[in-house]
């Protein structure tokens, strides 16, 4: 049987389901709503999810991106929010465990969109630890 452990859009489940092999079956482990119109980037570390925002057509809400704890795949809960720009879309963010001279610890990096183009929102990199 073909588990899928982790926060997935209803979408991604349905295109999963399509390239699965015939007679595969899946369980749904179990199902959040994040806030906010659209979730776009899905990033695994360490027992979370990181749920980068994506623009939608109707809305760009500047939801961020949200931390889900998974280490308890039965009960995932939402556990912080991060780089809520107002005027922007969080599309791709990426994880990683940093060791320099100034930093040891987990780092995410994420990208920030304008949701108009004749805006003055930041457009760019951001960080978090």
């Amino acid at each position: 049987m073909l588990r899928i452990a982790g926060i997935v859009p209803l979408l991604l489940l349905v295109v999963a389901a399509a390239w699965a092999a015939p007679g595969s079956r899946f369980e749904v482990l179990a199902h959040l709503q994040p806030p906010g119109y659209y979730s776009a980037d899905v990033f695994a570390h360490r027992g979370h999810a990181y749920l980068s925002s994506e623009y939608g057509a109707q809305s760009c809400p500047a939801t961020g991106v949200r931390v889900v704890d998974v280490r308890n795949i039965r009960r995932p809960r939402r556990v912080a929010t991060f780089a809520r720009v107002q005027g922007t879309w969080t599309e791709k963010t990426i994880v990683r465990r940093v060791r320099t001279a100034a930093f040891t610890g987990d780092l995410a990096v994420t990208t920030f969109q304008r949701c108009r183009r004749t805006s003055d929102a930041f457009q760019g990199f951001g960080s978090t630890t």
